[in-house]
């Protein structure tokens, strides 16, 4: 066999040899990024949200256009988060003080239409607005994840009346004990809201409302 022959032969195997490693190594991250997704999936499917259910009255944060209103349950006294500590009479200055405020600090929080799930939680000597969840932003949210919606939370430009609610993503038992232990710290706290990471908002088991316990010390080996 002549010498460019065998120089031939060496070169077809080795380019064969280079495009199966490369065909190879793409199957192998293909499959390297499928399993990822499919852990990713199992992980949001076993997440869970954490975060304060305040001692507080629920409400709703409308804007529409250049109109803000905001809409208390029916059967709620909101004037008792105004009274004062020395007497049962509501301070109604600072009750007007905070509907003003609330309402004009609303219109800078999105250049879209909203509709937040909102708590009113009195914090000492001031009344603060929670958003705990996000139903509309130019358009029904309601059946996107929780996750997605607690992101779109995240676009809003709050302020010192209206603030996000502090949550934490818990995957484990332990995770879901240090969060009742770090809530139960918090004086304006009945206790924890526990939703599913995946979880729309109408759905019937997403939301798991946990009074104040005391957690006690253990190993967490049993995760």
């Amino acid at each position: 066999m002549k010498m460019q022959d065998l120089i031939a032969n060496e070169y077809e195997k080795r380019v064969k040899f280079v495009a199966d490693s490369v065909e190879t190594k793409e199957k192998e991250l293909e499959d390297i990024k499928r399993k990822l997704e499919e852990y990713r999936k199992l992980e949001e499917r076993h997440s869970f949200f954490v975060e304060g259910d305040y001692a507080g009255i629920r409400a709703t944060l409308h804007k529409k256009g250049d109109e803000v209103k905001l809409f208390f349950n029916e059967n709620d006294d909101i004037t008792i988060l105004f009274q004062n500590p020395s007497d049962l009479y509501s301070d109604v200055e600072a009750m007007e003080k905070f509907n003003k405020e609330v309402l004009n600090q609303a219109k800078e929080l999105s250049g879209k239409d909203f509709i937040l799930d909102c708590e009113a939680v009195r914090n000492r000597d001031t009344v603060l607005l929670y958003a705990l969840d996000l139903l509309y932003l130019d358009k029904d949210q309601t059946e996107q994840s929780l996750s997605r919606r607690k992101s779109l939370l995240k676009t809003l430009k709050f302020s010192d009346r209206i603030k996000e609610s502090p949550f934490v993503i818990v995957r484990t038992p332990s995770d879901i004990r240090e969060a009742i232990k770090l809530y139960n710290k918090l004086d304006n706290c009945n206790g924890v809201l526990i939703r599913k990471y995946v979880g729309k908002y109408f759905d019937s088991d997403g939301w798991v409302k946990h009074g104040r316990i005391d957690i006690p010390e253990q190993s967490d080996t049993n995760n």
